[in-house]
């Protein structure tokens, strides 16, 4: 299962995803079906996405908004992509996934100062560590 945390910070505020390889590969799943099909998806009812104490949209880019993850209220936010960007990110996990080494991280960002950034750790904690 692959495990979300929110994790506040004054400065740099992240989500952090980690799981196994399989786990992440479920993340790669569902920008698949956003680039696919774009519509709102909401990451926490997917099967095999645990998110803890938040949730998470993925919501397709409107022609005037902004791009990055949002916080709408305590524990609710929007991650606003377009489809290229998503498509962008999802070749960025796909080589993530493929490499040779056992363990990795990417952060999947936009470059903006104040955007709360998505960590992806791949083997980096054991389920002991993230439960």
């Amino acid at each position: 299962m692959l495990h979300a945390y929110f994790m506040p910070c004054d400065f740099y505020p992240k989500i952090l995803m980690a799981g196994d390889k399989p786990d992440v590969q479920c993340l790669l799943d569902v920008l698949d079906e956003f680039i696919d099909h774009p519509a709102s998806i909401e990451l926490q009812h997917q099967r095999k996405i645990l998110s803890k104490d938040f949730t998470l949209t993925l919501k397709p880019q409107q022609s005037d908004e902004l791009e990055g993850v949002f916080q709408i209220s305590n524990g609710h936010f929007d991650w606003i992509l377009s489809r290229e960007t998503a498509l962008h990110f999802y070749q960025e996990i796909d080589e993530m996934l493929y490499q040779p080494e056992q363990s990795a991280s990417l952060f999947l960002e936009l470059l903006r100062p104040d955007e709360i950034k998505i960590k992806i750790s791949m083997n980096e904690f054991d389920d002991s560590y993230l439960q």
